[in-house]
C-alpha cells in the first residue's frame, strides 16, 4: 500500500496544509469537536502533545484556514473548514487515518522528504546568486 492509494485530495491537503503528525492530531480532534471550541491546552492532552507542540501546530492549522480562532487569552479554536468540499476532504482525511495509517505515514514521509529536497535545492541555488557589493 502506498501514498498513492490515498485519494488525491487527502494527499494534496497534505502537500501542502497538513505537514507534520502533530498537525495532524490537532486537525483531527478539532474535527471531532465539531462546532465546540477548545483551548490548546484541551487538545495538547486529547492528542498527547506538549501544550507548546498543541500551539504550534494549531497555529499552523489557523494560517492555512483549517481552523478558526478567537481573540481571547488564552485563545480558542475550532474547526472551521472553508467550504463543504474542503470539510468533505478532511472527512476523508479522517477515514485514511483510521483505515490506512500505514499509506498515510507513508504519504507525510514522502511529502517531509520532498520538502528537504525543495529546501535544499533553493539553499544551493541561492549560493550561486550573484550580488553587488555594497559600497
Amino acid at each position: 500500500m502506498t501514498g498513492e492509494d490515498l485519494p488525491e485530495a487527502v494527499r494534496q491537503l497534505l502537500r501542502e496544509r497538513v505537514e507534520t503528525h502533530e498537525q495532524l492530531g490537532a486537525l483531527l480532534y478539532a474535527r471531532a469537536q465539531g462546532d465546540r471550541a477548545f483551548s490548546a491546552d484541551e487538545a495538547a492532552a486529547a492528542v498527547g502533545l506538549a501544550s507548546s507542540e498543541a500551539e504550534a501546530a494549531l497555529s499552523h492549522l489557523v494560517a492555512h484556514a483549517l481552523l478558526g480562532v478567537d481573540g481571547g487569552a488564552p485563545p480558542r479554536y475550532r474547526y472551521a473548514a472553508r467550504s463543504s468540499q474542503q470539510a468533505l476532504v478532511i472527512d476523508q482525511l479522517a477515514i485514511v487515518h483510521d483505515r490506512q495509517q500505514l499509506a498515510l505515514l507513508r504519504q507525510m514521509g514522502a511529502n517531509a522528504i520532498e520538502r528537504m529536497r525543495t529546501s535544499a535545492a533553493r539553499a544551493f541555488s541561492e549560493a550561486f546568486v550573484l550580488r553587488k557589493e555594497k559600497k
